[in-house]
């Protein structure tokens, strides 16, 4: 969890980290934590998080020989200091390369490497001028950065998320034993606001089912997305969720998401606890329900709820009740009872969600890569689990129905179908999932891949899923080509 913005002199998830046993950890003046950019945990992103580095610091991108010299100089550096010295003393054939002299290529990097002395000893040391120290283990089962001690306007700050993002990923979301994690990030107009964090995300993404890793970014208004690229990967999200804003501001979301018009007359009007959800073609209004106790842990703005009153409204009609059983009550889940460690995993993003729901916020939510919750859950530490017990939790099958590419995926109440990564175009299909009398289906005419997500169902063994399509280049309203398969765990 990134937790950018706090009051009273802490993060807006200080309580439910605390409720948690969760790791905290707070970067700042005073504070042991450092991230290095250059260190080998970030491997080919280094380079892109310098970059971010110099041109949050400098206010402009790499300009000429700039980008070369970097490049050559991170090479052959272990942290930024190291860094410096290479920029201001290349090798002659890093100049060859470019047909320059080593003179201008020093120059060159010299303007590089007075822009990264902010970070060493200018106004922006103490976060990244050091090896790595004060993160938390990979095998801990919830961690909490709270920046909220940070200047929020500090060029150091959306880079320094950015970072947090991509070790979260290779440190955290590749751990052995981890079967699924979640990164949470609030305020995330930081990494939206400029080309180069953005698109060190969408890399993420598109390799976010590979590695088990979903991000829920979380923001205020279609404004905070001010470039086409912020705005690209919004529309990469499999659930977007939208909170009540101002009819113009609904409208603009509306025409950018494709919301159907009742979606958009609707937003004006959330209370606090409301929102729409809209989950691939899926839109509703959603009525997140919060057990009592968890009441205080998820709400993070106690100005906001002195001056809204407590959390209490009639439940509308027509709106789709998300009842989410007590983080700390077992016998509010007495079906399927989830550890602490569980709880935590299942409800990370939908929290973000609820604390924002519950302090009646304006704003986006966008749950990159899928909803968490839905994800393959352990009742126990993940690392703790046998390869079985792991087996019996999260089965992924690869099978071809129809001409089309697939994964399947169970778990103990959920089957997913997945067509996504598929470059297999059609004029139009329509694919369904059957299993234990219930069923799920989609259709279009474009002929894009899907995803269909079958629940509450008890542990399957099997499930039918069928494919009818016409072939690319046939007219629409022709007669389509069905086939049927059972796919099985085993």
């Amino acid at each position: 969890m990134i937790d950018a913005q706090g009051e009273n002199g802490q993060g807006e998830w200080a309580a439910l980290a605390a409720a948690l046993g969760a790791v905290r950890i707070r970067p700042g003046e005073g504070s042991d934590v450092r991230i290095n950019p250059l260190d080998e945990v970030f491997a080919s992103s280094r380079v892109e998080l310098v970059t971010a580095l110099v041109e949050k610091a400098s206010g402009h991108g790499l300009e000429g020989l700039q980008g070369h010299a970097l490049r050559c100089a991170v090479a052959r550096a272990s942290d930024l200091g190291t860094l410096i010295t290479a920029l201001v003393n290349p090798l002659e054939e890093d100049a060859r390369i470019v047909s320059c002299t080593v003179a201008e290529l020093a120059s060159a990097g010299g303007r590089v490497a007075a822009s990264l002395t902010r970070y060493t000893s200018g106004d922006l040391a103490g976060l990244f001028d050091g090896p790595m120290a004060g993160m938390p283990e990979p095998g801990d089962p919830f961690a909490v950065f709270d920046l909220s001690g940070l200047d929020p306007y500090s060029p150091s700050m959306p880079v320094l998320m950015l970072a947090i993002a991509v070790w979260a990923e290779r440190a955290w979301g590749r751990a052995k034993g981890r079967l699924w994690s979640t990164l949470v990030v609030e305020e995330a107009w930081h990494l939206l606001d400029q080309p180069s964090t953005t698109e060190a995300l969408r890399r993420m993404l598109k390799h976010g089912r590979k590695t088990r890793f979903t991000i829920a970014a979380v923001t205020h208004t279609l404004a905070d997305l001010k470039t086409e690229q912020a705005r690209d990967l919004v529309r990469l999200a499999g659930t977007r969720v939208f909170h009540r804003m101002a009819p113009t501001d609904a409208q603009a979301v509306g025409r950018e998401f494709g919301l159907p018009e009742w979606a958009i007359r609707k937003i004006p009007s959330l209370v606090a606890g409301e929102a729409i959800w809209q989950v691939g073609r899926d839109v509703r209004v959603v009525r997140t329900v919060l057990a009592p106790e968890d009441l205080e842990t998820m709400t993070t703005s106690s100005a906001r709820k002195e001056a809204q009153g407590r959390f209490g409204f009639a439940m509308p009609p027509n709106v789709t009740d998300m009842q989410m059983p007590s983080l700390f009550e077992a016998g509010a889940d007495e079906e399927r009872p989830l550890s602490r460690t569980g709880k935590a995993v299942r409800y990370g993003v939908i929290a973000a969600v609820a604390g924002v729901l519950a302090a009646g916020a304006w704003g986006i939510s966008a749950l990159f890569g899928g909803l968490g919750g839905d994800e393959p859950l352990a009742q126990k530490n993940p690392d703790a689990l046998t390869e079985q017990e792991k087996a019996e939790i999260f089965t992924q099958k690869s099978t071809v129905i129809n001409g089309v590419p697939m994964q399947v995926y169970f778990t103990p109440d959920l089957v997913e179908v997945d067509t996504r990564w598929s470059t297999t175009n059609f004029t139009a299909h329509r694919f369904e999932v059957e299993a234990d009398g219930k069923s799920v289906h989609t259709s279009n005419t474009s002929g894009a891949p899907a995803m269909l997500t079958l629940t509450g169902v008890k542990s399957p063994e099997c499930v039918t899923v069928t494919v009818a399509h016409l072939r690319s280049g046939e007219k629409a309203g022709g007669k389509m080509e069905q086939e049927s398969e059972k796919v099985c765990k085993k």
